[in-house]
């Protein structure tokens, strides 16, 4: 029992701090900040691996407990302060994770908005389009064929 509470214990901690970078990347995509999402990759990765292993300790004890879900393996043990305090936990763990995941979900969204806009301004940027030459004031306008300003054969 011992170790589900460390396994627990150690995947609150982990979930609460990627919780609070996809909740700090929800604010940064907010204000248009895409460009600058790489850094919250770069810092939930590490915390992804150590939950991924985590979560091979979790099977193993499922599987040394013929259970398919902790709280099936917790629902096992005899009534204790200890499974009292491994479902406390699990019901937290739960309770995160599932922000966690509404959050990504949003996150996504705020993502693909902020994709569509940067296609957008590309699209307009490669529709503008100006004459040659410019002519001075007064002067009668040149029959000049207009280029895209922004035409990679320029």
């Amino acid at each position: 029992m011992k170790d589900i509470i460390r396994i627990l214990r150690q995947q609150l901690v982990l979930c609460q701090q990627l919780n609070s970078i996809v909740h700090q990347q929800r604010e940064l995509l907010k204000g248009h900040g895409a460009a600058d999402t790489s850094g919250f990759a770069k810092k939930m990765e590490p915390l992804l691996l150590e939950l991924g292993k985590l979560d091979k300790q979790q099977k193993q004890q499922l599987a040394q407990g013929s259970a398919r879900t902790m709280a099936e393996l917790l629902g096992r043990q005899p009534a204790s302060v200890e499974r009292s305090l491994a479902e406390q936990l699990l019901e937290k763990l739960q309770r995160i994770m599932q922000d966690t995941r509404e959050e990504g979900r949003k996150n996504d969204v705020l993502l693909r908005r902020n994709m569509e806009f940067i296609d957008y301004t590309i699209n307009v940027l490669n529709q503008t389009t100006t004459v040659a030459a410019y002519a001075p004031p007064g002067a009668a306008a040149q029959a000049v064929r207009p280029r895209k300003m922004f035409d990679a054969s320029i």
